[in-house]
């Protein structure tokens, strides 16, 4: 019985007592040798300095909006903004955007100090919801309701806010890429026709639909309806009648007249493209973007050809829900990139140096 009370009277002392740990206790240990072990003292890891962003309470117009943040380490240099740009998936000159107190040759970067790796720059603002060239240009872009919407100038989230044709500016390409005047092609900004405005930039400059606006010799850029290509020639000097390889060969010019009867009574025009190219005079920098649009029966006359004419058109890839436009390098053919860039980027195919998406 007196063993049991002086245990129960030590536990309660030594619970009484503060515990202590001694100074290499948890420490972690590495083996350089069998059986010897060391000790290496855990790193702490340096205190990071936060954006100045962080600390902002309202923001004005111009004011840079950050939504994501990233860190750099102990050693910098001048190349370390342009790794935090590739890092992130982020063009250099908008990582400097998105941070205007760095200098272009990111030569007074900090170690261990936050930098803003996504966001945007607020833009003016109508405090009714209104937007649109009536009210000061005040945009929708990256609020709740991000749409300009043309017919109402007021900030909307519906598709038809959002649907190209209708929508001025904010979460789409805007009416610099589609026009929501119904004014379309070199004249007037390059811009595309699309939604109510219909899906053809006439000559004239003008969007719609049908022959007037769509057919090969009326049609600027857009859903242009695609002239008949005729196949290659044969080269040889003469023709054998079809079945009969003993027959007497006919001379070229003796059946100038049969072949051409026979291509004019038929042959009819194919419906539908499967393959292309650029057009003759084009720069070769949109034979892949033709390539591609072609082969799924967009063909913009003018900047490409059709060189697989076919009874009924490929099937098209889905939509991506992206749009594409133009890349920034790119400084000829705006009208025919903007065609051809929104085509391929929507259906998935967004070559970089050619187009990007927007």
């Amino acid at each position: 019985m007196r063993l049991t009370t002086n245990l129960l009277v030590g536990a309660h002392l030594l619970a009484l007592l503060t515990p202590g740990r001694a100074a290499n206790d948890c420490q972690p240990h590495t083996w350089s040798e069998p059986g010897l072990m060391q000790t290496v003292a855990a790193r702490e890891r340096p205190e990071v300095t936060p954006s100045p962003h962080r600390k902002r309470a309202t923001v004005s117009t111009g004011d840079v909006v950050c939504r994501a943040y990233g860190e750099t380490g102990q050693d910098v240099n001048y190349y370390t903004c342009m790794e935090m740009a590739k890092f992130w998936w982020i063009d250099v000159d908008f990582f400097f955007t998105l941070n205007p107190t760095l200098n272009k040759d990111c030569g007074n970067i900090q170690p261990n100090t936050e930098y803003c790796t996504d966001g945007w720059i607020e833009p003016k603002r109508d405090p009714d919801g209104r937007c649109g060239p009536q009210f000061g240009n005040a945009s929708c872009a990256y609020g709740n309701l991000p749409c300009c919407n043309s017919e109402t100038w007021k900030c909307g989230e519906t598709y038809d806010d959002c649907a190209a044709g209708t929508c001025f500016e904010g979460l789409c390409p805007g009416d610099a890429v589609y026009s929501t005047d119904g004014t379309c092609g070199i004249e007037h900004g390059n811009r595309q026709c699309a939604g109510k405005w219909g899906d053809c930039c006439s000559r004239n400059g003008r969007c719609g639909t049908g022959p007037d606006y769509c057919g090969p010799d009326t049609c600027q850029m857009g859903n242009c309806t695609v002239s008949h290509v005729p196949g290659p020639t044969s080269s040889l000097p003469f023709t054998l009648p079809p079945g009969d390889s003993t027959a007497k060969p006919t001379s070229a010019a003796e059946s100038t007249s049969s072949t051409a009867a026979s291509t004019t009574t038929t042959t009819a025009a194919s419906p539908a493209c499967t393959a292309g190219s650029n057009a003759p005079g084009i720069s070769d920098n949109l034979k892949g973007l033709c390539s591609y649009s072609c082969d799924f029966n967009h063909c913009p006359a003018g900047a490409c050809v059709c060189t697989g004419p076919a009874a009924k058109p490929a099937d098209i890839p889905e939509l991506t829900g992206r749009h594409g436009c133009p890349d920034d390098t790119v400084t000829d053919d705006m009208g025919y990139y903007a065609d051809l860039c929104e085509f391929t980027c929507s259906h998935g195919y967004c070559p970089p140096g050619a187009c990007r998406y927007c």
